[in-house]
């Protein structure tokens, strides 16, 4: 419903324009109906909802949530992991012996990786 009527209120607007004294004269045309801000909207919103190369406005919606969803999961899990890994580091060097500890010390400031020394500690 709001196609036709948008649809129809151009073809007016149009029609209106092409009576007018001044749009007859080759090249006035567009400038005069360029000029007019109703035409001008109309126009506008007819390129924009009835060009079938450009996106709906659900459309647009639907892939935009879509990001938005995939976005904020994709923080929250990565939150999620960080944290886990800060509590495991944690939790393993509260249960080392202060020699074991001055041990990583040393182990990460070489390699940086304190999963590599649980490894070799428990293996």
């Amino acid at each position: 419903m709001k196609k036709r009527r948008t649809l129809r209120v151009v073809e007016q607007s149009l029609a209106a324009v092409s009576k007018r004294p001044d749009a007859r004269r080759s090249g006035r045309h567009e400038v005069a109906t360029a000029n007019r801000p109703e035409v001008r909207r109309n126009i506008a919103t007819t390129a924009v909802h009835h060009n079938p190369g450009v996106l709906d406005r659900s459309t647009v919606m639907f892939w935009t949530g879509l990001f938005i969803g995939f976005a904020s999961c994709l923080a929250i899990g990565l939150t999620a992991h960080f944290v886990h890994d800060r509590r495991q580091r944690a939790a393993f060097i509260a249960s080392l012996s202060p020699a074991e500890r001055e041990r990583l010390r040393g182990f990460e400031t070489v390699k940086g990786n304190w999963h590599e020394f649980r490894d070799l500690l428990h293996h």
